[in-house]
């Protein structure tokens, strides 16, 4: 295996407080190296910026930076990407998939290798490996936390890669499957990897297991070196380690100044070893925009991505079936309560505005529906997302149009058994044109009413958005052409009327029903003065073309996704 030494020199990295506008010092100017072959821990307290550095070395954070960092001694901010992985803290999976599908998953997004039987060796070979060959049947939900640790390290194997950035790997774990994580670590940088971590505080087992340690204190490296000169390289500054204690603890209480301030002298003593001799062969290539390139000019890429994201998703909801089952009732039981209380009257001129308030409900109901069905699944996944994503799993397009397919059968399902429900209880016009008419325009309303959806989760937490996101249907609704008509109110205000895709949808609903050279209705008062609905229509001023109201609807759907998917993309870009 290459050689692949990280390098980074006067690495200084700050952030601005959004209130007052000022600097906080992250990282200071700090350097190191580190090497294939060896396992590195980089410790210290509590904010000293051991995520930070992670971040900055990995490529998750690429903003507010200085300093050089290089991967052979080539500068690789551009390119890190291509030759590593980052495991962070909070590893999240999908809970009712197991882990031999979470493996499948991820070796079917990241190689185009279209033989089944080598990708199952590959899996078998790393959960071997692993330990996880008696788990492989288990849902992720159903591992323990060194499990967890265990597949989130197996995933980004898959694909070999050289660099393994880890964000405190034994968080959360018993000092046994600490151990024996980091032991994991240890054998796999062994066999020629570079292996990074971040943790707080090792226990004296653990410490002797790193070949390589790194200690920040308020942002500044105040030791980087073998494990075993620790006590030398104290001792040197007079700083005599207690033989009861263990070298990282005794590190931690002068970093957090428990015998004085220490840290200026420790941070002067400090050298950065000298790097080792680059073989020509080992000199990284920045490839990372070719590989992007032939992923976006390759159609495979892209449809082995799809195709699994949309197994994922649906293998999920249908071992979760509560939430579909709740969809799928709501409008069941919406369906026939609707049913009952508007019963018989869509043959009744004497009961055409019934109907009109009846369609105009179909809308409000199946619009806010449509709305809620994907409003929080993006929040809730982007953990999953963001990391699957950084990593190279798959792209943000991948994600979003197979996060659209995914529902777009529930969807369909749930205005179909609402609408057919509805439709015959309140004896609409039995012809299957008009039917089929209505029926699409609730359609093409669920699916522009889930992209706003879409826009309110991208843009929001899962708290924000569901405190926030019905507010995202107000003004649409308001300028639906119900509450007060188009003609009736001030100019200034039409242009928001042509903005309203419920203006539209009400528009087709109300064509769709009465609309088509309907004939005219019966009465069974002594006076029915819209038995044409035809003037009805005119006195409602709809006179839109239905197909140029499909037509509007489609680009509604358009127009929203885009938006949500470009807030997608900035919000996992960041």
């Amino acid at each position: 295996m290459s050689r692949y030494d990280l390098r980074f020199k006067n690495v200084h990295y700050n952030v601005q407080n959004p209130i007052t506008k000022n600097n906080k010092i992250i990282l200071n100017n700090v350097s190191g190296e580190f090497r294939s072959n060896e396992l590195t821990a980089i410790i210290g307290p509590s904010g000293s910026g051991k995520t930070s550095l992670l971040n900055v070395l990995s490529g998750y954070q690429t903003k507010m930076i200085d300093g050089s960092i290089q991967l052979n001694g080539v500068e690789c901010q551009e390119f890190i990407q291509q030759y590593s992985s980052y495991i962070m803290q909070e590893y999240k999976f999908h809970q009712f998939i197991t882990v031999y599908e979470i493996l499948m998953f991820s070796i079917h997004c990241k190689t185009t290798e279209r033989d089944t039987i080598k990708k199952k060796e590959k899996i078998q070979n790393i959960l071997s490996k692993l330990g996880l060959s008696k788990r492989e049947d288990v849902y992720a939900g159903e591992l323990s936390g060194g499990e967890t640790k265990r597949l989130s390290i197996a995933i980004e194997l898959l694909d070999d890669q050289k660099i393994l950035f880890m964000d405190e790997p034994s968080t959360n774990l018993d000092s046994v499957a600490s151990t024996q994580c980091i032991q994991l670590l240890k054998n796999l940088a062994a066999e020629g990897r570079t292996i990074i971590c971040s943790i707080h505080q090792p226990s004296a087992i653990i410490f002797q297991m790193f070949d390589h340690v790194y200690v920040l204190a308020n942002g500044c490296c105040i030791y980087q070196g073998s494990n075993k000169n620790v006590v030398p390289f104290l001792k040197d500054l007079d700083l005599i380690c207690p033989s009861t204690f263990s070298p990282a603890d005794f590190l931690l209480e002068i970093a957090n100044n428990d015998y004085g301030n220490q840290n200026d002298k420790l941070r002067e003593k400090v050298i950065v070893r000298e790097s080792r001799k680059i073989n020509p062969a080992d000199v990284p290539v920045d490839t990372l925009s070719a590989k992007k390139l032939i992923k976006i000019l390759n159609t495979q890429y892209v449809k082995n991505e799809i195709s699994a994201l949309i197994k994922r998703n649906w293998l999920n909801n249908a071992r979760d079936k509560t939430l579909t089952m709740l969809r799928l009732a709501i409008h069941f039981l919406m369906a026939v309560f609707i049913g009952i209380m508007y019963q018989g009257i869509g043959q009744e001129s004497s009961n055409i505005l019934n109907t009109y308030k009846f369609l105009f409900f179909n809308i409000f109901l199946l619009m806010f529906t449509a709305f809620s069905s994907l409003q929080t699944t993006f929040p809730l996944e982007f953990p999953i997302v963001k990391r699957e994503n950084f990593n190279g799993t798959y792209s943000v397009f991948s994600y979003f149009i197979a996060l659209s397919i995914s529902d777009a059968p529930i969807l369909i399902a749930c205005n179909l058994i609402y609408v057919t429900i509805a439709y015959i209880m309140t004896n609409q016009p039995f012809e299957f044109s008009r039917f089929i008419a209505y029926f699409v325009i609730i359609l093409l309303l669920s699916f522009a009413a889930q992209g706003l959806g879409l826009i309110a989760g991208s843009m929001l937490n899962v708290k924000f958005t569901l405190i926030l996101g019905s507010f995202f249907l107000c003004p649409f609704v308001l300028f639906s052409n119900f509450f007060i008509q188009m003609k009736d109110s001030e100019k200034i205000f039409h242009i928001l009327f042509n903005l309203s895709f419920i203006k539209y949808s009400f528009d087709g609903s109300m064509l769709s029903i009465f609309g088509f050279d309907r004939s005219k209705m019966s009465c069974d008062a002594s006076y029915c003065h819209f038995r044409w609905p035809q003037k009805f229509l005119n006195f409602l001023h709809i006179d839109d073309n239905y197909y140029s109201i499909l037509i509007k609807l489609v680009i509604f759907i358009f127009v929203f996704r885009a938006i949500a998917f470009t807030i997608m993309y900035i919000r996992l870009k960041r």
